[in-house]
C-alpha cells in the first residue's frame, strides 16, 4: 500500500509533485491542505472542494485544521508545519490577476490560522494540471510570473483529473439509469414482501447468501456489469443493512479482494436519482477493498464520493479517519480473517 509518508517535501516543487501521487489524481477542483514534520514528511493530507461562496473559506479551513491536528495527535505525532494548495477546476484561469486577488483571503486565512494555532506556514500554492505558483512569494527568480511546470506522471503524460475519475463512481446516465431507476423501485417493493414473509433472521441469511454467492461469481469470472439490473439492485438495497454489508469483511481475502471491489464499484453506480444516497455506504465498502489491494488514492476517491451522497456516513467517516491517520489495512483484515472463522464453525 502506498504511504504517504514516505514522500521527503523539500519546498514547493517537492510539495506540487507529491499531491497526484498522494491522491492518485490531479485533485482538480479541489483545496488541499497537509502536514510536514520538521524534516520535511509528508504526514496527512486532506481534501475539500473550496466553497464559491468566500466568507465560509475561513471555517471550513479552521475545521480541517483541526482535524489534521486531531488526527496526528493521536497517533503520537506532532504538527510543526502545514502547506496547502488550490487546485482549480479545469475551466477555472491560470493564476491571472483576478485569481490571484480572488485568493487573496484564502492566504489572509491560512496566515491567520498559522499565527493561533502556532504552525509555521510552509507554503500556499496555486495548482493548475500544468504550471503552479506559489501565493507566498512573488519573487521572479524563483517564482516567475508565469508559474512553474507541474511535474507530469510516469508515462510523462499530464495526470488524470480528479474529477475524471470521480465520475467513474457517479452513478449510471440515461438512458441507463431508467431501467436501474425502475429495478430499484421493483426491487424495494419485493424486499418488504420477502421480509414480511421470512421475517428478520431467514431475511438477513438470505442477504448474506446472495452477497456472497455473487462475490465468488464475481471472483470466478463473472462481471459485475453483466449481472442484470433486478440483482444488481437487490444487493444495492440489501447492502444498506449493517448486518449484511459487515460481511463485505469476510471477502479480504487474495481470492476475493478484487471480486469486492468490482462489484462495490457497480453497485455503488447504480444506485440512481432519487436513491443516490443509498451509494454512500457501497461507495466507503469500495474505500475498504481499494485500501486492501494497496490502491489507496482510490479509496480516498471513493470517501470522497461517498461523503458527497451521504454526508455523516459513519462506516465512511471511520475508514477516512483511519487512512488519513496511515493505520495499517492489515488490521481490518485480521478482523476479516476471524469473522471468516467463526463463519465456519457455524
Amino acid at each position: 500500500m502506498p504511504n504517504p509518508a514516505a514522500h521527503q517535501l523539500r519546498g514547493a516543487e517537492a510539495i506540487v509533485a507529491s499531491l497526484p501521487e498522494v491522491f492518485g489524481a490531479f485533485p482538480d477542483d479541489s483545496f488541499v491542505l497537509c502536514t510536514i514534520a520538521a524534516d520535511g514528511t509528508l504526514g496527512s493530507s486532506m481534501t475539500a472542494k473550496l466553497p464559491a461562496d468566500p466568507s465560509s473559506w475561513d471555517a471550513m479551513i479552521r475545521e480541517m485544521t483541526d482535524h489534521l491536528i486531531e488526527r496526528e495527535a493521536a497517533r503520537g505525532f506532532l504538527v510543526p508545519q502545514i502547506a496547502a494548495a488550490v487546485c482549480p477546476a479545469a475551466d477555472q484561469p491560470e493564476y491571472d490577476e483576478a485569481a490571484r486577488h480572488t485568493h487573496q483571503a484564502l492566504t489572509h486565512h491560512l496566515n491567520t490560522i498559522s499565527r493561533t494555532r502556532s504552525l509555521p506556514l510552509l507554503e500556499v500554492l496555486y495548482v493548475t494540471p500544468t504550471r503552479w505558483w506559489s501565493a507566498l512569494c512573488s519573487g521572479p527568480a524563483c517564482c516567475p510570473p508565469g508559474g512553474r511546470d507541474v511535474p507530469t506522471g510516469p508515462d510523462g503524460r499530464p495526470w488524470p483529473a480528479k474529477s475524471e475519475l470521480l465520475a467513474s463512481l457517479a452513478p449510471f446516465r440515461e438512458p441507463d439509469a431508467t431501467e436501474h431507476r425502475q429495478a430499484i423501485r421493483r426491487e424495494h417493493q419485493g424486499l418488504i414482501e420477502k421480509f414480511e414473509v421470512q421475517g428478520p433472521h431467514a431475511f438477513q441469511q438470505y442477504g448474506r447468501n446472495l452477497l456472497a454467492d455473487t462475490i465468488r461469481g464475481v471472483a470466478a469470472g463473472y462481471t459485475p456489469d453483466g449481472l442484470g439490473s433486478d440483482i444488481t439492485a437487490r444487493l444495492a438495497l440489501l447492502l444498506q443493512s449493517r448486518v449484511i454489508h459487515a460481511d463485505v469483511l469476510l471477502y479480504l481475502d487474495p481470492v476475493n479482494l478484487k471480486a469486492t471491489q468490482a462489484l462495490c464499484r457497480t453497485l455503488a453506480r447504480v444506485c440512481v436519482e432519487p436513491y443516490t444516497n443509498y451509494a454512500g455506504v457501497i461507495l466507503a465498502l469500495h474505500a475498504l477493498a481499494s485500501w486492501g489491494v494497496g490502491d489507496l488514492p482510490t479509496a480516498r476517491l471513493s470517501l470522497e464520493a461517498a461523503n458527497e451522497v451521504d454526508p455523516g456516513n459513519a462506516l465512511a467517516e471511520l475508514l477516512y479517519d483511519n487512512i488519513v491517520a496511515g493505520a495499517e489495512f492489515e488490521v481490518l483484515h485480521r478482523v476479516g480473517d476471524a469473522l471468516k472463522s467463526l463463519e465456519s464453525h457455524g
